[in-house]
């Protein structure tokens, strides 16, 4: 079967790389597992071996009927098999307890940002190797991005190990890393949506300063829409200097700083929804 690689989709053909990924993850058999881009399920079915139920989400009908085929007859495996044919970007994610899975290389940004706004033990990802340096990215680095804040602030996380190219099919264009993510405890009780809303804002222009970025006109729809108010540009200057943040640039502040701005908007009643 022919696999689309502009739709980033690439499967791992390792079957040892397969096993030491699984092992990695520390199943436990009451485990239920969610695997975003099941493919023809190379990492679903060791997944169902292993756990009690696994939610497997693939868009490409194609694969779905493969993966379906090789679960036939196996009688212990199908029961614990929901697969899910659609994208997983559109569904309401189902409780899980692990994430494992080799994601679609294209999707890899919102579908990272989408299981950040779930509650989960751990996700152990399969992700191009620029993309897991910028989830792991400090401030004042050029991998440093609205990506590395969100992730940060929900999760630790930490590179396993290097994957070469050579272990897909379709080969990618770049190596692979296998990344782990542990929540933070407590979890922040804040909106994720309203707070991705206020780092694109931040980040449009990253190296220039918070208080250039805030003053622009993007934000003045949400102040409008909280408050009344035509203009925003004094509530910001108010809020920066009560934070000391009005020269600080995007590129330079930590997860901490952000937070810090957030509440200090939220205490003004502004909504970023």
């Amino acid at each position: 079967m022919s696999l689309r690689k502009a739709e980033g989709q690439h499967m791992l053909i390792n079957s040892g790389l397969i096993d030491t990924v699984i092992e990695k993850a520390n199943i436990k058999h009451t485990d239920t597992l969610l695997d975003v881009g099941a493919g023809t399920g190379s990492i679903t079915l060791k997944l169902l071996e292993k756990a009690k139920r696994v939610v497997a989400y693939e868009k490409d009908g194609r694969l779905c009927r493969e993966l379906r085929s090789r679960v036939c007859g196996k009688k212990h495996l199908k029961t614990k098999l929901d697969l899910r044919e659609g994208d997983f970007l559109d569904e309401d994610v189902p409780h899980f307890d692990k994430c494992i899975s080799n994601i679609p290389f294209n999707l890899s940004l919102p579908i990272v940002l989408k299981l950040m706004g779930c509650h989960f033990r751990s996700v152990f990802i399969l992700v191009q190797k620029e993309f897991a340096e910028r989830l792991v990215a400090r401030p004042g680095s050029k991998e440093y991005s609205r990506l590395s804040v969100i992730v940060q602030l929900y999760t630790r996380v930490d590179h396993i190990m290097k994957i070469s190219r050579k272990s897909f099919n379709p080969m990618p264009n770049v190596d692979t890393c296998f990344v782990r993510m542990q929540p933070k405890t407590p979890r922040p009780l804040i909106n994720s949506v309203e707070f991705d809303n206020m780092l694109k804002i931040c980040f449009s222009r990253k190296n220039k300063t918070l208080h250039g970025n805030l003053k622009a006109q993007q934000i003045t729809k949400y102040v409008k829409k909280s408050t009344g108010k035509e203009s925003g540009a004094l509530l910001v200057e108010r809020v920066l200097d009560k934070i000391g943040l009005r020269e600080s640039r995007p590129s330079k502040m930590s997860v901490e700083e952000y937070l810090m701005l957030f509440a200090e908007f939220k205490k003004e009643g502004i909504s970023f929804e």
